[in-house]
């Protein structure tokens, strides 16, 4: 059988679209260049099957079929000659393309590494290659190490580290069973996020830092009791008599006030405007809670009802995951190199997320010239472990913000505390513990996902979902930095500036866009 070439992919993007694409082999031989017209009459002509790795496929994709000629859409894995497929979700998320050529029967095929490597380039290009390599020795030296660890088997980062967790586990699928609808629909109601707190367009002048918690899902994963097992539905008495220290998801009555002083911890998650914290029930509603937060809710709260009506019971175990979660942490901290560092962190962050796969998704298809929309199942993994893994998260993490006083906090993601505070927080570079990612001398936040700090080098604003080249757009071209973080600050419209990406890839990436230096 004739072994496949492996080619990688750069383009350049106008606004017309790509307007030109450069590929070379893997060996670093055979470069070509040229259009999205040249790339598609070389896989016409190439005798070979050739899988292409580029950043941002759905760019490339769209692109090749807006101008193939004669091909029709095949739903299929492996489409018949003269036709392709894709797997995508929506426009900005796609994961593999295919086509098979008409002149030799031979198929292409695609592939993202932005979901084996969620990153931005800049993070790609210090971890893998030298500053002075091009994009395309970029992606060649990026790919070639991916392919020689064996991480570019599987489409995304999570379902690499989810394989590597079944293979070091015999009985995974016993321990964590696929759930009947009504048990998976139950336990995702508490599956809500991690934690966040911020001061809306707040701008604060004095020194801080932001303390950021060394890889706190997997010393979750390690060290706190996890539920696993069929779970055992209960309600009425047995609500009443529920054993101390029992890992439980519940439908509970809560009457609750925050006591002053107090972080909330009690969390709904609205599906438009994400988690939001409650400080107040005002009166008697009813919330899908974890085992987790009940004691936190008794400590932060001043607590006029609380009922247990109904919910699932689990069985517990601590360290399930110690050997998986040890294997990376070690890799990480005897690494040789950026880029094995960087693998082995991404393989401990990004297991997590894999429990709390929804059973549903959209997939994009291809009819009459159009990309439209359809609804399909996906097998889920066991979101009850995803749920407690967030409230425990959200519980620590609020509990060491807690330490600082309120004034002084002025924003908390996940894992990261940003203070003009100096708590007492255990700072090493161990499991679990804090480190110090960063100092400022002045802070600055609009809202959620939105904040800038200045240093010695200048501001630096942090926005979700936006490249910096976008970002770069929003400021006048006679704009100071002060000016800019002031209109940041005030109502700075970024979800608008968002409009105008060109390269969606960056919608689920956190950008640091530095704008200058002091």
């Amino acid at each position: 059988m004739r072994s496949r070439n492996k080619v990688v992919a750069t383009f350049k993007i106008s606004e017309s679209g790509v307007s030109r694409v450069e590929w070379v082999a893997l060996t670093g031989k055979q470069k070509h260049s040229g259009t999205i017209e040249g790339l598609i009459d070389y896989m016409e002509r190439v005798r070979g099957g050739t899988d292409f790795y580029v950043y941002g496929l759905h760019l490339i994709a769209t692109n090749i079929i807006a101008k193939l000629k004669g091909y029709e859409f095949e739903d299929e894995k492996k489409p018949s000659p003269g036709h392709f497929t894709f797997f995508a979700i929506e426009m900005g998320q796609w994961y593999s393309f295919s086509l098979t050529n008409k002149t030799h029967g031979v198929t292409h095929k695609f592939f993202d590494i932005f979901h084996i490597l969620p990153i931005d380039k800049n993070k790609i290009r210090s971890s893998f290659a030298n500053p002075e390599d091009d994009e395309l020795e970029v992606m060649r030296k990026t790919v070639a190490y991916l392919k020689k660890s064996g991480m570019s088997d599987k489409l995304t980062i999570g379902s690499k580290a989810l394989t590597t967790a079944k293979a070091m586990h015999p009985g995974f699928e016993s321990y964590f069973p696929e759930l009947d609808e009504k048990a998976d629909r139950f336990c995702r109601v508490a599956y809500k996020g991690g934690y966040m707190f911020y001061r809306e367009k707040f701008q604060f002048i004095g020194s801080g830092k932001c303390y950021d918690v060394n890889n706190m899902y997997p010393w979750i994963l390690k060290n706190k009791p996890l539920p696993y097992g069929a779970p055992v539905w209960f309600e009425g008495e047995e609500a009443e008599r529920i054993p101390e220290g029992a890992l439980y998801i519940a439908e509970c009555v809560l009457d609750i006030k925050l006591k002053p002083g107090k972080l909330p911890i009690l969390c709904k998650k609205d599906g438009c405007l994400g988690t939001e914290f409650v400080s107040d029930t005002r009166g008697a509603r009813t919330y899908i809670i974890t085992s987790v937060e009940v004691k936190s809710i008794f400590e932060r709260y001043e607590v006029f009802d609380f009922q247990i009506i109904r919910g699932f019971m689990f069985r517990k175990a601590c360290g399930i995951f110690a050997d998986y979660v040890d294997l990376y942490y070690n890799m990480k901290v005897s690494a040789k190199t950026p880029a094995e560092s960087l693998i082995a962190k991404l393989m401990n962050n990004n297991l997590v997320g894999k429990f709390g796969t929804k059973p549903w998704g959209t997939r994009l298809l291809y009819e009459n010239g159009e990309y439209v929309k359809q609804r399909t199942e996906i097998k889920t993994v066991y979101v009850p472990l995803a749920a407690f893994l967030n409230a425990y998260g959200r519980v620590m993490i609020s509990d060491y913000a807690q330490k600082c006083e309120k004034d002084s906090l002025f924003y908390i993601d996940t894992d990261s505390i940003f203070t003009s505070d100096e708590p007492d927080l255990p700072i090493s570079g161990e499991l679990g513990d804090f480190k110090i990612e960063k100092e400022f001398d002045s802070f600055a936040v609009n809202k959620m996902k939105q904040y800038a700090w200045h240093n010695s080098d200048g501001w630096n604003v942090v926005i979700s979902g936006v490249p910096r080249e976008v970002l770069a757009m929003t400021r006048n071209m006679d704009e100071d930095d002060e000016a800019f973080i002031k209109k940041f600050t005030l109502g700075f419209d970024i979800d608008s500036v968002a409009d105008c990406m060109v390269d969606g890839i960056y919608r689920k990436n956190r950008t640091t866009f530095h704008i200058g230096k002091s």
